[in-house]
């Protein structure tokens, strides 16, 4: 029963009202998931697109440039690269990569720190140097 200004006065009432508020909650949490994953599966294709593209390109600009040996065994070796993490992102969903993020993360923990350590250092010294200009 409603007491004055609509507010529950009865205690199923309320937890009836609770309810209602928690379910469509968690209904919504649940759409958003639906949706992040699809635009995340959507960044995950492009992905795969651009750097496939990206490393026919390398190779195109490294062959007809006046690029040395060196730099051709290079430009192959780094679009072999792109090539191997585009296939990686087709045959992997976004939830396998998630796993294997948490994974790597996990056994080289003490690396990670170190290198996000060094970034933000190099990020402040950056922030620092460009408000003194």
């Amino acid at each position: 029963m409603a007491g004055q200004n609509g507010i529950p006065t009865d205690v199923s009432e309320l937890k009836t009202d609770l309810k209602d508020v928690v379910d469509q909650a968690a209904a919504e949490a649940s759409e958003l998931a639906r949706e992040l994953h699809h635009k995340a599966d959507d960044v995950r294709k492009g992905m795969v697109k651009s750097l496939n593209e990206s490393a026919l390109k390398l190779r195109e600009q490294a062959r007809q440039g006046d690029a040395g040996a060196d730099a051709q065994k290079t430009a192959d070796e780094v679009a072999k690269q792109m090539e191997r993490a585009a296939s990686y992102l087709s045959t992997h969903s976004v939830e396998d990569i998630r796993k294997d993020a948490e994974q790597t993360v996990r056994k080289n923990s003490t690396l990670i720190l170190a290198i996000v350590l060094i970034v933000g250092v190099v990020i402040g010294l950056i922030l620092r140097g460009s408000d003194r200009d």
